[in-house]
């Protein structure tokens, strides 16, 4: 008895550290699918695509924030070979600087988010320096 009472705490274990793995690339996913949706509202506004919309520039940089501030706590452990992800494994063999790097991306959003833009110009250089952030993250641990 105690022998498969050990058994199945052994499978329920695996089983559960397999399904938060997995919940936490689903995280992951759905951090940056809100981060690509951002973009691409934000993006026509600060190259003058379309008009520029102060307030929902403010209300996207709001959910894009949201989206990404526990974004460095879906990474605890090391996908398994069978886990579908573009993170680079480098992320957990250098975990200081991939947190780094996402402090850095959180508190460039958030500083844009304070500003108070008035046209396309002002939000532009903003949205520069978030996409500069945002790929110097996915330049290193992005596969």
């Amino acid at each position: 008895m105690t022998k498969f009472i050990f058994f199945l705490v052994t499978i329920l274990s695996l089983l559960s550290s397999s399904i938060f793995a997995s919940e936490n690339i689903k995280k992951r996913q759905d951090a940056m699918q809100t981060v690509r949706n951002s973009m691409k509202i934000l993006g026509p506004m600060a190259m003058g695509k379309k008009d520029f919309d102060s307030s929902l520039a403010k209300n996207t940089l709001k959910d894009f924030l949201i989206a990404i501030k526990p974004y460095k706590t879906y990474f605890p452990k090391v996908p398994s070979e069978e886990q579908k992800t573009d993170a680079s494994l480098d992320i957990w063999s250098n975990k200081e600087d991939f947190n780094k790097l996402i402090n850095n991306f959180v508190s460039t959003v958030e500083l844009a988010s304070k500003n108070k833009w008035e046209n396309t110009e002002q939000f532009k250089s903003d949205f520069m320096e978030i996409g500069s952030s945002c790929k110097s993250c996915h330049r290193k641990y992005r596969r």
